[in-house]
């Protein structure tokens, strides 16, 4: 036998399964010419694959902005034949362009942003800057060093009432006499230091100089008529360590001028060549109150980069999407930085270069309205002729009552400022005909107008033409529910362009709506035969931890089908027969709440509540549940360097008896009771800290961390992953790659 391979285990992070209800999926889909070069489909976050639809209590906003801009400026024009120059605002040599863009939530309903909680974060970013993916920039760029020159200015014509650059000198001429017999007087004075110097240039050829009123005396030169006087050497008027000053010429012929030399010292920015081999698949961000950039790659296939070598190429235009919920969860509110964007400066020819990035956030927050809100992108190329699109959306559920509010959000590129027939539009579900939508920023002739209308966030730079780059959020009027009515589930849009050529790459929507209000609290209440107290929670490794958890219907509708599901956290195991509950009035139920071993990774609580009544009092308890987990022993679990903790979770999910819409809330462990976000609720998983120093040390000290796995004779054949997974802590995912 020999050795195939050696697997080191250091970080066990296993994911455990979540059991939802069936969630209703948006669907998305295309109807056009052969444009759409990747199909639009909804955008799910890698932290809720199966979540296509945010049914919240929150919103969803956007930022972004242009990395390119013109060399010469106007709101009007665009990018097409024009030179086009980096944006670079961030103060760091090492990036060649960069923008930024200020995150901030909603405050409706007397929301506080910071109490925010953010479900999802995408960014992406669209450029045109040739025809490859990959490609190398030089550029000169300052150091923010500067350094001492001398610089010699020679000839420079100096008129009457001149001041004279880098001196103190200015200059007057005056004349006298007739036109045969004539003379021009050059007086040269300082306002600092140095004489006063009179230059005589006469018509009978001769030129002389005289001294802070003294002695004229006469000057040599190599040439002189009746039109210019030319010096033998130039005269010095005047030098120090700063500078020098000297005449070689006077002039009459049309307008009477000067001649002179400047030398003098000048402070110039020192520079250094910048190398950057940018690939269109990365960027760099760089978020509130950090330092240092960190390096975001999209997938290969998060969007479209045309090339030469694909099957369209689309004048090059590219748009790239990676997810980054953590970074922004990480970093918070305020200023985020994109930098290193793989663009060109130049002149792009017709269709001109473009490049800038945005942002699209998910929050939730407990004092906001009701809303679904969908994410979805793809990679639509619109030429401009007659050719339009229609984007089908549905999976939303309108609210029940009232108005329904709408709002959109949409990001494009090169969509030029000076070109009209541009359009987008929503279906109007009163007389199923399309009306034309626009913001603040635009038109409804000229939709895609290189404009950024974000709410009103901060951008550096600021630019109203932002060439070739649209970023738009702005809310749909909607009266008389004329476009989407109550209980509404689906709409198309339809855009399309006369003239323009451009690409679309996100659309993102929301749209009033109700979600049963089912409230699952869960808190441990003994650690080893102990009550607990506040947290912070520590277990020892085999120790009980006593949980409870109660169930309230704050909803206006009773649930159906409604299900509570417990997963069982990997690094604990189920107290056999510890399952304990109570109903209480109007509520009722013959089912018992039991521990399925074959459910999840590690086996869930599964309680199947049926239908779920409105009490007269939202804080009425309807039902609780208690029961033991035991914390592990397992010494492969415990010898992670990293820690480990019991971290439990769940979900309630249903359906409501009278809207019909499905949910599925995750469980709370309480409301915050200090700081600015009193009576938010405080999200799961309940994390219990396992102290398990001296149980390792007791117990592990000869475990080996690093397993050894030997398979015969395998040649190319692949090892599946079920020949090593029993050897694995329970719920342990494996990936095909690293970094994942």
């Amino acid at each position: 036998m020999r050795k195939i391979d050696s697997f080191k285990i250091f970080n066990l992070r296993p994911r455990y399964i979540k059991l939802t209800s069936a969630l209703l999926m948006l669907l998305v889909g295309f109807m056009g010419f052969s444009q759409v070069r990747v199909p639009f489909n909804p955008r799910a976050s890698v932290y809720s694959p199966s979540k296509t639809i945010y049914n919240i209590k929150g919103d969803f906003t956007m930022i972004g902005n242009t990395n390119l801009t013109l060399v010469n400026y106007g709101n009007s024009t665009n990018n097409s034949n024009n030179d086009m120059r980096y944006v670079d605002v961030d103060n760091d040599i090492n990036t060649l362009n960069s923008s930024s863009a200020t995150l901030s939530f909603s405050t409706e309903n007397g929301a506080i942003p910071d109490c925010s909680k953010i479900l999802y974060a995408g960014l992406y970013w669209t450029g045109r800057a040739g025809s490859e993916n990959t490609f190398t920039v030089n550029k000169e760029v300052p150091t923010g060093n500067y350094s001492t020159q001398e610089v010699t200015d020679t000839n420079q014509q100096i008129y009457d009432n001149d001041l004279i650059p880098n001196t103190n000198y200015s200059l007057d001429i005056s004349s006298s006499g007739n036109s045969s017999n004539w003379a021009l007087t050059y007086t040269f004075t300082s306002s600092g230091a140095g004489n006063t110097v009179v230059f005589v240039y006469r018509s009978n050829n001769t030129l002389t100089v005289s001294v802070n009123g003294g002695t004229p005396t006469n000057v040599s030169t190599s040439s002189i008529n009746s039109d210019n006087a030319y010096l033998s050497t130039p005269y010095q008027i005047f030098s120090d360590s700063n500078y020098t000053l000297e005449v070689a010429r006077l002039r009459r012929q049309n307008t009477d001028r000067a001649y002179v030399n400047i030398i003098y010292n000048e402070t110039v920015p020192e520079t250094t060549t910048i190398t950057k081999n940018y690939n269109k698949r990365k960027v760099s961000i760089k978020g509130p109150g950090a330092t240092n950039y960190t390096e975001i790659t999209a997938g290969a296939n998060d969007i479209y980069y045309p090339t030469n070598s694909t099957t369209y190429s689309d004048g090059y235009m590219y748009s790239a999407y990676a997810e980054i919920t953590q970074y922004v969860i990480d970093n918070g509110l305020g200023e985020y930085f994109l930098a290193d964007m793989a663009l060109v400066e130049g002149d792009g020819g017709s269709t001109g270069y473009y490049g800038g990035w945005g942002m699209v956030v998910v929050y939730e927050n407990s004092k906001m309205k009701w809303r679904d809100v969908t994410v979805f992108d793809g990679h639509a190329y619109v030429i401009g002729d007659t050719a339009d699109h229609t984007i089908d959306v549905s999976g939303f559920k309108a609210v029940q009552n009232g108005d329904v509010h709408i709002k959109i959000g949409m990001m494009a590129g090169e969509g030029d400022v000076g070109i009209t027939g541009d359009y987008f539009q929503i279906l109007r579900q009163s007389d199923n005909t399309f009306q034309n939508l626009s913001h603040s920023g635009n038109s409804t002739t000229n939709f895609f107008n290189s404009s950024i209308v974000t709410g009103g966030n901060t951008r550096n730079p600021n630019l109203q033409n932002n060439t070739g780059l649209d970023i738009s959020m702005f809310d749909i009027t909607n009266t008389n529910n004329s476009i989407i009515t109550n209980n509404q589930t689906s709409t198309q849009f339809h855009y399309g362009s006369t003239q323009d050529t451009y690409v679309i790459f996100n659309v993102t929507f929301a749209v009033d709506a109700y979600i049963p209000d089912i409230e699952g609290e869960v808190n441990p209440i003994t650690i080893n035969s102990v009550p607990t107290m506040s947290p912070p929670y520590v277990v020892e490794p085999g120790q009980e931890i006593s949980y409870t958890l109660e169930i309230k219907n704050k909803g206006t509708e009773e649930t159906n089908n409604t299900v509570i599901a417990l997963p069982i956290p990997y690094t604990s195991t189920y107290q056999d027969l510890s399952i304990s509950y109570n109903v209480y009035p109007p509520f009722s139920t013959s089912n018992v709440p039991y521990f399925n071993p074959s459910l999840g990774a590690t086996g869930s609580i599964v309680w199947e509540l049926g239908t779920l009544p409105v009490p007269s009092d939202p804080n009425t308890v309807l039902a609780d549940i208690t029961f033991t987990l035991v914390a592990t022993t397992d010494c492969n679990i415990l010898t992670n360097p990293c820690g480990s903790v019991v971290a439990l979770d769940g979900t309630i999910s249903g359906t409501g008896s009278t809207s019909g819409t499905t949910f599925s809330q995750e469980l709370i462990q309480g409301f915050e009771t200090t700081g600015v976000c009193v009576g938010e609720p405080i999200a799961t998983p309940l994390n219990i800290v396992i102290d398990s120093t001296d149980y390792v040390q007791n117990n592990c000290s000869g475990f080996n961390a690093v397993r050894d796995f030997y398979f015969c004779n395998v040649g190319t054949n692949p090892i599946p992953i079920s020949e090593v997974q029993a050897e694995f802590p329970v719920g342990t995912q494996f990936f095909n790659e690293y970094p994942v």
